[in-house]
């Protein structure tokens, strides 16, 4: 109804610009409304849902930066790092100061295997958001693939700290303790992992090892 009545208005108003908007408040709201239906399709896993209705959003309101966000997010659920990417950056454009967006884009660094981008992410976000358990956790993946085992061990320990159901964090110390040979340690935080997210078969590899 509101595109027939801006056709309408564009008819018998000709002299309104052609960005011209009546309804950018409604347009905002219906945005975060399709940004919220988003997130719960990503919550389910239903991810091409859940990127429609991030699309669907931006095209509502291009500067809402959260959509570019959870977008990339759910882009890197499937490794599409590139797109990702720009849907990082474009989110960075509109709200530099999203610690989301920077800790997707180092994500999406790291999966590329460019683990100096990735950190320098990780550290923006972590000093946007200093209690932000994933940027962390991620930070000490991102070391810990560098060799960087002590720092990234600190990581994962302030991370698990920070967040005690984040099975990532548990899963990925606890590789880091396999590797160190200290096996009871690994079993125990892989064992929380599987707890935590039963349904990602990544947190029961080390229990078989």
């Amino acid at each position: 109804m509101s595109g027939k009545f801006l056709d309408f208005l564009r008819v018998y108003f000709p002299s309104l610009k052609p960005d011209y908007d009546p309804f950018p408040a409604y347009r905002r709201r219906i945005a975060l409304d399709h940004v919220r239906r988003g997130n719960q399709f990503w919550e389910k896993h239903q991810f091409d849902h859940a990127i429609g209705a991030y699309t669907e959003a931006i095209e509502l309101n291009p500067n809402l930066a959260e959509a570019f966000c959870n977008r990339s997010g759910v882009l890197l659920e499937n490794a599409n790092y590139d797109r990702a990417l720009e849907d990082c950056n474009q989110a960075i454009n509109v709200n530099p100061h999203l610690a989301e967006a920077f800790c997707n884009r180092g994500t999406a660094y790291l999966g590329k295997a460019d683990r100096e981008l990735a950190l320098r992410d990780f550290e923006q976000a972590i000093s946007l958001k200093a209690d932000f358990a994933i940027a962390i956790s991620n930070r000490g993946f991102a070391l810990f693939s560098k060799g960087e085992v002590d720092r990234a061990s600190v990581d994962f320990d302030r991370a698990v700290e920070l967040e005690p159901n984040l099975a990532l964090a548990f899963r990925i110390r606890g590789g880091v303790s396999f590797c160190n040979r200290r096996f009871a340690q690994a079993r125990k935080d892989c064992a929380e992992a599987a707890r935590l997210d039963p349904n990602d078969c990544n947190n029961l590899i080390w229990l078989y090892l």
